[in-house]
């Protein structure tokens, strides 16, 4: 297993191609900001990336890891925004962190504001856990999901592991311990859930773990269908999961796409 973010990151951008062939996508992965430190900082350490209304949105947090969880969520969304843009979009003038503005839905769904977003056309996740905040940026729908392991997720399992979806973890990733499994499987159904979940988010018991499919490096492709009784049930959902430190990261990008054109 990658051992440091900067592996797993690396070993993210290389497999995504392969498992999502013709979806443009971009990630960061970024240890948790101390925001004091971090807005605080000296003349010539960077700029500091948020518009004075997410400043606002920022000083609304009180709580203080609540407070850092989106601020680094932030930056990693701006920073898979101007990567994105750089690598699949360069007859677009890159735009200055600042102007890369995150806003939400109504739903709490996060999505790229600003007259340059209506152009691309991409779609934007974002997702922290423990000390670290993730974000994908992608031409389709998408979803990612970052998640330290915890005891709670055995205890919880009933709500979104089934035990024929046990099994088939137990089967084909036989040296991970239980709560690593489970948070594999966590991790992957919430990814989902965000990539398809625009109108209607399904449930964790909707999804359902139908096989396991090895790739190449240290990542596992979990797919996923939706439970035949639902409504709008889609094609199989591959997502792709891997594991660093004591976390999982999930990523899923559908076939519906939003358009560049």
């Amino acid at each position: 297993m990658p051992k440091s973010p900067a592996a797993t990151l690396s070993l993210l951008e290389k497999t995504l191609p392969v498992v999502f062939s013709h979806h443009p996508a971009a990630l960061s992965l970024a240890a948790v900001v101390n925001p004091d430190a971090y807005l605080a900082r000296p003349p010539g350490s960077g700029p500091v990336v948020l518009a004075d209304p997410e400043l606002a949105a920022l000083a609304a947090y009180t709580l203080p890891k609540r407070r850092a969880q989106w601020l680094t969520g932030r930056i990693c969304a701006k920073q898979a925004t101007s990567a994105y843009l750089r690598k699949f979009l360069p007859q677009l003038p890159l735009p200055d962190a600042r102007d890369i503005m995150i806003a939400n839905l109504p739903s709490g769904r996060p999505e790229i504001a600003g007259p340059f977003a209506a152009v691309s056309g991409i779609d934007l996740s974002i997702s922290h856990s423990g000390g670290y905040a993730a974000a994908l940026v992608a031409a389709a729908a998408c979803g990612i999901d970052i998640q330290e392991d915890s005891p709670t997720l055995e205890r919880i399992c009933a709500r979104f592991c089934q035990p024929q979806e046990a099994q088939i973890l137990q089967r084909h990733l036989p040296d991970l311990q239980p709560i690593p499994r489970l948070n594999l499987l966590w991790t992957a159904k919430e990814a989902a859930r965000k990539a398809v979940g625009r109108e209607r988010m399904p449930g964790f018991l909707e999804l359902v773990l139908r096989r396991c499919e090895a790739t190449t490096g240290d990542c596992t492709v979990l797919v996923l269908g939706q439970d035949p009784s639902a409504p709008q049930s889609p094609r199989d959902l591959p997502v792709l999961t891997t594991r660093f430190e004591d976390l999982c990261l999930s990523v899923v990008l559908t076939h519906g796409g939003n358009a560049h054109a």
